[in-house]
């Protein structure tokens, strides 16, 4: 250093002899020149009357102390009082010297990267003039003269470890919200820091200015790498007020941090809290461990403020030992939002009792979720739940005021006690007690039963869901004045989950337990309540519900009563006779109930019969197959049923013996709750080759409904071949068959269901009315296929629910062999079919239909488009004889491609009652010919006369000149009216 001065001291000589080497200075020279180099604008000395009077080496050397104070924060120079320090007149060379050399930034603050570091950066946006040293040789000086966020990084020649340094001190500060003055977030380069970031970014003079006091928020946020300690004196030099979200969300997902959170740390912050000052500071910090230090917010005195702890030690899960009972001492006053929201949540390593007066500061009326999750998932906290905890706490109840408060605390132990909530009266708010013990395993005793006491008024949302959910250590009844004060119309999930598993809570349901509540049913209101409540017996009382009328909610009971397997009964009808909309298996439907109570779960008249079979004279023995899960009522006809719980979807056969043989009504009730996801060939319920099939009437959509499923083919009951080979079925289908069934069709849905049977009448027109969507495949393979008994007409909206592009063998065979249905093809019959050809989608749809009559439809077709499929119209109208008139303009007009197998064989054979081919019934199909693409698709049409199929104005025998005879044979045997019949090669009609 002797040197250093020395060196600058001899560039003085003396006046007289080197004044040739530099002009002399004043003092303003020295001022402008520190600005220039270091961004400093110092205050001229008070002695100082003109800054043009010359400057000495006194001078320049005391400015230069001042100016290494300003820039590290602290005194680390003291030239002043040098021997150097002369009255010697200052010159130029002297003056930039001295700021050159003399001046320095002191490291105070440093960051040790990871070993892969290529690339480091970080923001800043505290005005001031700072050093970083990168580790490598690099060292920049950085001048800021704002608050605008800036990033700065530097690259590596080699990647490796570094020990970044930094020193200076911050000037400014910016006054955006949450806006810190450097922030390493999201840098998964920062391994290590230690010194202290608040000798280089500190409290300006006092800090009571905006711009004064730095904001730390979100400083080291999710620095994963980031291991070590937290320095003790990280924020050495910050001190005073507080200000907004100053400690927000600091070392925030800092999964690695280890050690203890130093008892000092904010030591020098003082003052009323600020909103989010300590919102997530150690959020995540799972690797910090022992105690929290008592006196870490002792300077922090004044009234709660929105979110000042919330989150604080969220998911800390290597804090040990107990809550100090001073740590909160100086927060006195009436609550705030969220003041203490999730504080400990997930501090799974604290322990011993919660102190009586951690919150003995705070009183007035509750505020919005202001002990929200404050405890959740402590589950190492032992000890009774202290009755005075919220004793101060008096007022109209907060929307969420003790959500999840002391959910999952398994350790906690005791009573709840009676007048923990003593202080809360007047109208319920929304989640008021939502999951506030949910999970205390280890609470016993029953349920106080003034416990809600003060709670007087109409329901609010959630204002009880899951409650005491899980609770599985409360004994005792519930008590019938649990919820006295509540009156007043539903609200939505008020009761959901309110006791769900609780399996040591005993005796009756209280049936005015919810008396209070009148009015119409709201989502989830008493969804799971009692779930899973074994221990409860008797019958569900039919009044408990009876305030509840009105419009049907679904989901409104869902699963209310589910896995109580000790109550006794079947659901009392009258449980929901508010309900004046809805069918009361929709209710049960929604309920989604389990088996393992048997009946209990169901309403009476869901096991009442729904759907019933007559059988023949001379029935002996009757079976039938389920292929679902569910519980299933069965009135064998003489005296004898039976209740029969399928707990799988694997096929089951219900078999009965009669002692006499002869006719009998057997009646089947119940529901099904879920159908197998991949089958396609299986029948939720089946009577297949079943000759003592003879009747049936009712509804099988009433007990094999659609249920909720993460696909079709699991929310949908299949009815593959039910009635199949039935030959003495010889009943109407009824026109309420499949009502309960709705939504998008599952695969194969109803594939042969009525192939080969007796049945008589009319097919009814709303037989598939509520199944809407994209159809799917072989969605009515065979379904009518050889019913000769049908009669009448094809209902014109048989399938108008059916919307989308054809499926593979969509139709095929739907009406083969019915051959006494009557009356013309509806030209809607398949409207909402549209887009490209599939495979087989209407191969045999119509075949053998000769009573149909009529033309056929211009627009049967009209959505279909696209490239031709295999087998899309083979055999399609296959001897419909009873169709008349000129086959329509372009019927086929959509199709335009390369032909496809099959894909017009037989599709007019034998329809004699035809009378011409139009000139454009396809579209421009064109490529090279294919197996039977058109083999006998004329073959016996005798009434045809003009000219033969054209596309584009050329014969198809000229398009395909060189086909062979399993392409094209026979495509117009007989048809000797056509005008060029003569002209027509031999191939295409033998």
């Amino acid at each position: 250093m002797k040197k250093l001065l020395f060196a600058i001291l001899f560039t003085f000589c003396g006046i007289t002899h080197c004044a040739h080497a530099a002009q002399m200075i004043n003092v303003e020279y020295i001022h402008l020149l520190i600005e220039q180099k270091w961004g400093l604008s110092i205050p001229y000395n008070p002695s100082v009357m003109n800054p043009k009077v010359a400057a000495n080496m006194e001078y320049l050397l005391g400015m230069v102390d001042i100016t290494n104070k300003k820039l590290n924060s602290t005194a680390t120079t003291d030239y002043l009082h040098s021997e150097y320090a002369t009255k010697y007149a200052a010159d130029t060379v002297a003056a930039i010297d001295a700021t050159d050399r003399l001046v320095k930034i002191e490291p105070k603050f440093w960051v040790t990267t990871t070993a892969d570091t290529a690339i480091f950066e970080f923001t800043m946006s505290a005005a001031g003039t700072f050093m970083v040293d990168w580790g490598d040789g690099t060292k920049d000086i950085i001048k800021r003269r704002d608050t605008t966020v800036e990033t700065y990084s530097h690259t590596y020649n080699v990647a490796g470890t570094y020990t970044i340094a930094m020193g200076g001190r911050a000037m400014e500060y910016s006054t955006e919200v949450y806006t810190a003055p450097i922030s390493f977030a999201n840098n998964k380069n920062v391994a290590g820091i230690s010194g202290h970031l608040g000798h280089i970014f500190g409290t300006i003079d006092d800090g009571s200015k905006f711009g004064q006091q730095p904001v730390f928020s979100s400083v080291f946020l999710n620095n994963t790498n980031l291991s070590g300690t937290i320095p003790e004196e990280l924020f050495d030099g910050v001190h005073g007020r507080t200000v907004l979200g100053m400690f927000n969300g600091t070392f925030n997902g800092c999964a690695n941090l280890t050690g203890h959170i130093p008892g000092k740390l904010f030591a020098g912050i003082s003052g009323a809290p600020q909103v989010n000052i300590f919102f997530n500071t150690f959020y995540g910090c799972k690797g910090l461990e022992g105690s929290i230090p008592e006196d870490l917010f002792a300077g922090i005195k004044g009234k709660p403020r929105l979110r000042a702890f919330a989150h604080t030690f969220l998911n800390c899960s290597g804090l040990t030992g107990s809550i100090p009972e001073q740590l909160f001492a100086g927060i006195t006053g009436t609550p705030a939002e969220t003041m203490f929201g999730g504080t400990f949540q997930g501090c799974t390593g604290l322990s011993g009792n919660i102190p009586d007066n951690l919150f003995a500061g705070i009183k007035g009326a509750p505020a919005d979720s202001m002990f929200g999750n404050t405890f959740y998932g402590c589950s190492g906290l032992t000890g009774p739940i202290p009755e005075n905890l919220f004793a101060d706490i008096s007022g109209a109840p907060a929307e969420s005021m003790f959500i999840a408060t002391f959910n999952g605390c398994s350790g906690l132990t005791g009573s709840i006690p009676e007048k923990l909530f003593a202080g809360i009266s007047g109208a319920p708010a929304d989640s008021m007690f939502q999951e506030t013990f949910d999970r205390c395993t280890g609470l016993t005793g029953s349920i106080p039963e003034k416990l809600f006491a003060g709670i007087s008024g109409a329901p609010a949302e959630s204002m009880f869901h899951s409650t005491f959910e899980r609770c599985t250590g409360l004994t005792g009844t519930i008590p019938e004045k649990l919820f006295a004060g509540i009156s007043g119309k539903p609200a939505n999930a008020m009761f959901w989950d309110t006791f769900n598993r609780d399996e040591n809570l005993t005796g009756s349901i209280p049936e005015n337990l919810f008396s209070g509540i009148v009015g119409a049913p709201a989502e989830h209101m008493f969804g799971f309540t009692f779930y899973g409540c074994s221990g409860l017996t008797g019958s569900i009382p039919a009044g408990l519900f009876s305030g509840i009328s009105g419009h049907y909610i679904p989901e409104a009971f869902q699963r209310t009563f589910s896995y109580t397997s000790r109550l006794s009964g079947c659901i009392p009808d009258a449980l929901f006779a508010g309900i004046n909309d809805a069918d009361l298996t929709d209710i049960i439907q929604s309920d989604e109930p389990f088996f393992e109570s048997g009946v209990t779960q169901y309403l009476c008249s869901v096991l009442a019969p729904k759907f019933f079979v007559t059988t023949t004279s001379d029935t002996k023995t009757f079976e039938f197959n389920v292929t679902a899960d569910g519980i299933f009522n069965i009135d064998w006809g003489d005296g004898t049923s039976e209740v029969n719980q399928h707990i799988n979807t694997d096929k089951t056969t219900y078999s009965h013996t009669y002692t006499t043989p002869g006719e009998y009504k057997i009646g089947i009730g119940g529901h099904a709750t879920e159908y197998a996801s991949n089958a396609r060939n299986y029948s939720v319920i089946s009577f297949a080759e079943n000759k003592n099939v003879a009747g049936i009437d009712g509804s099988l959509g009433a007990i094999f409904s659609t249920i909720d499923g993460e696909t079709p083919n699991q929310r949908q009951p299949r009815f593959y071949q039910t009635f199949y080979n039935c030959t003495n079925l010889t009943s109407a289908i009824p026109e309420n068959l499949f009502s309960g069934i709705s939504g998008a069709p599952a695969s194969g849905m109803f594939s042969g269901t009525f192939e080969k049977t007796g049945l008589t009448g009319s097919i009814p027109a709303g037989l598939f009315a509520d199944i809407r969507g994209e159809p799917s495949t072989q969605l009515f393979y065979h379904t009518f296929e050889d019913c000769k008994g049908l009669t009448g007409e094809i209902p014109a909206n048989l399938f108008a629910g059916i919307h989308g592009a054809p499926s593979n063998q969509l139709f095929y065979a739907a009406f083969r062999g019915c051959s006494n249905l009557s009356g013309q093809i509806p030209e809607s019959l398949f409207a909402g079919i549209q887009g490209t050809p599939a495979e087989g989608m209407f191969n045999s749809t119509f075949f053998n239909c000769s009573k149909l009559t009529g033309s056929i439809p211009a627009k049967l077709f009209a959505g279909i488009s696209g490239a031709p499929k295999k087998d899309m119209f083979r055999d399609t109208f296959f001897s419909c004889s009873g169709l008349t008139g000129a086959i329509p303009e372009k019927l086929f007009a959509g199709i335009s491609g390369v032909p496809a197998e099959y894909m017009f064989h037989r599709t007019f054979h034998s329809c004699r009652g035809l009378t011409s081919i139009p000139a454009n019934l396809f579209g421009d199909i064109s490529g090279p010919a294919q197996s039977n693409m058109f083999s006998s698709m004329f073959f016996a049409c005798k009434g045809l006369t003009g000219p033969s199929a054209r596309i584009n104005g050329k014969y198809l025998y000229e398009i395909w000149p060189d086909s062979a005879d399993d392409q094209v044979g026979s495509c117009y045997t007989n048809d000797t009216e056509l005008d060029d019949y003569a002209n027509i090669p031999e191939i295409w009609k033998q």
